[in-house]
């Protein structure tokens, strides 16, 4: 044999060898593919509540497994039969799967998996069961027809509906377009009588002040207050400014600014809203605050609880002192009893007094102390 002869047995050989491979690799790719469907199917769980219960089918596949005498045990997981059969000498068993799950439906067609493909009782099994089954898959396929009809239905209108919308659409876009400048007129029109409406609404607000500035300034809050309400204005405030000593008590409750708005100067035949904002501003006697609560003041010293009144700026300070001391055992020399700010025996720490408030403290102090007639 020539060395050609041998060229050609070699290529002849890797040829073969590569279609095997090739082959073998066709037959893998296949095997994952139904791996894949298998999986797929199998994740497709049915729903037992379009015709068919759970307690229906089990009793379909019991009642049809006892018509097989060789059928030695039944279990069913949704779908899946898993039936073990004994052999025909009943010496061994053998298994296979009927599973009627075809990817979440219920259409009579089964998937087999068996250990023994030549025995016809896997297809006897599912010849009694679809005979039992075929009445409640016509009803499933029937509900499904009927339900299919009803979404057709449904979609059908919905896009009738969509189509009625889209041609009012088309109508209205062309009619705007075919009378733009007539629209733009009327728009205008529109436009025109409501600003026209709203001035007429302003102007019918305006009332005549009836007072200069120079003529509010000087009265009091109160007197200012009522001559602008009886003007007709509905939106008078008042606001203290604090910021007079008791020296200065005759300027106390005296406007010293009226605001219309955010003007100040002012003349009587000016007109404004009625309902425009006007700041009456007056002067007022700066307050004070109280250094304690009432809860704070139990075993003080009334000369410290003095002091500390006194420098927080109230002016008006009584004391009034209890000669009932004798061995200080239920009270000390100069103990507070009680300290009441207008009469109220019950204050809290930086509540705002006038600084002429009255402030009484009483205190106990020896009985030697009292005075003689």
């Amino acid at each position: 044999m020539g060395f050609f002869s041998y060229l050609f047995l070699g290529g002849l050989s890797l040829y073969g060898i590569h279609k095997i491979k090739e082959s073998n690799e066709k037959a893998r790719q296949e095997e994952e593919i139904k791996i894949q469907k298998e999986n797929k199917r199998k994740s497709c769980v049915y729903n037992f509540d379009e015709g068919l219960s759970k307690e229906e089918f089990d009793e379909i596949v019991f009642s049809c497994t006892r018509k097989i005498k060789r059928i030695e045990n039944v279990e069913i997981d949704g779908l899946a039969i898993y039936v073990t059969v004994s052999s025909v000498s009943g010496l061994s068993l053998w298994d296979f799967i009927l599973d009627f799950n075809d990817y979440g439906k219920l259409t009579g067609k089964y998937y087999l998996k068996s250990e023994n493909y030549d025995s016809d009782i896997p297809q006897k099994l599912n010849h009694l069961i679809y005979e039992k089954l075929e009445p409640h898959i016509d009803t499933i396929k029937e509900n499904k027809r009927i339900e299919k009809e009803r979404q057709k239905e449904e979609q059908q209108k919905r896009q009738y509906k969509n189509q009625k919308k889209l041609t009012k659409q088309k109508k209205r876009k062309q009619f705007c377009k075919k009378h733009r400048k007539g629209i733009a007129v009327f728009v205008c029109i529109v436009l025109l009588g409501i600003l026209t409406l709203i001035g007429y609404y302003q102007y019918s607000k305006l009332i005549p002040i009836g007072y200069n500035d120079e003529m509010l300034v000087g009265l009091s809050f109160e007197v200012v207050e009522d001559k602008l309400k009886n003007a007709g204005f509905t939106n008078v405030l008042t606001a203290a400014a604090e910021d007079l000593t008791l020296e200065q008590a005759e300027l106390e409750n005296v406007v010293f600014e009226v605001k219309i708005k955010d003007d100040n100067d002012f003349t009587k035949d000016k007109k404004s809203p009625y309902d425009t904002k006007i700041i009456v501003r007056y002067h007022s006697i700066a307050p004070v605050s109280s250094p304690f609560s009432s809860d704070e003041i139990d075993k003080r010293n009334y000369l410290e609880v003095q002091n500390q009144f006194q420098e927080a700026g109230f002016v008006n300070i009584s004391l009034e002192p209890i000669y009932d001391v004798v061995l200080g055992w239920f009270a000390s020399d100069g103990e507070i009893e009680s300290i009441t700010i207008n009469d109220e025996d019950e204050f809290y720490k930086g509540k705002d007094y006038r600084q002429d408030d009255e402030v009484v403290i009483k205190y106990h102090t020896l009985k030697k102390n009292k005075p003689k007639k």
